[in-house]
Parts: C-alpha cells; sequence; structure tokens
C-alpha cells in the first residue's frame, strides 16, 4: 500500500472507466481481498463505484456475509 500512496502523492490516477473499475473492485470484495481494496481506495477509488449490473462493493459484501470483509470495506467507506 505504501507504494499506492507514494505513486498518488506524485501525480499517479487511476486509468480506468467506472463500469471496469466497478468489475474489479467488487471481484476483490468477492475474494474477500481487503488488502486490495485499500490499495484501490489509496489510489482514489470510490467504494460506491457500481459495475455493469449496478452492485457496488459492498452490496457484494453483504451477499457473501462476509464479517469480515464487510468491517474492512465499511472503514475504507467510512475514512
Amino acid at each position: 500500500m505504501k507504494n499506492v500512496l507514494l505513486l498518488s502523492r506524485h501525480g499517479a490516477h487511476l486509468t480506468m472507466d467506472s463500469m471496469e473499475l466497478g468489475v474489479e473492485l467488487n471481484k476483490a470484495a468477492a475474494r474477500n481481498d481487503v488488502d486490495l481494496l485499500k490499495a484501490f481506495a489509496a489510489a482514489g477509488a470510490s467504494m460506491t463505484v457500481a459495475d455493469y449490473s449496478s452492485k457496488t462493493p459492498l452490496e457484494i459484501v453483504k451477499c457473501s456475509l462476509s464479517s469480515v470483509l464487510c468491517k474492512g470495506i465499511n472503514l475504507i467507506c467510512c475514512h
């Protein structure tokens, strides 16, 4: 994550369109990959971006009933 923050501070930014970003965030949420979600958030991604089915990462988490990931994504969304 340090690398993502360093790159962001020096002008790097996400180049994917919102649909692609939504898909990647939801795949990370489905895999319970809190670290990847944190890295996306550090790079400026919003956890409210939806994929092609209009689902957000939080909705994916709620569907999977993963309490660990739910806590992680709530921390990301609230900070």
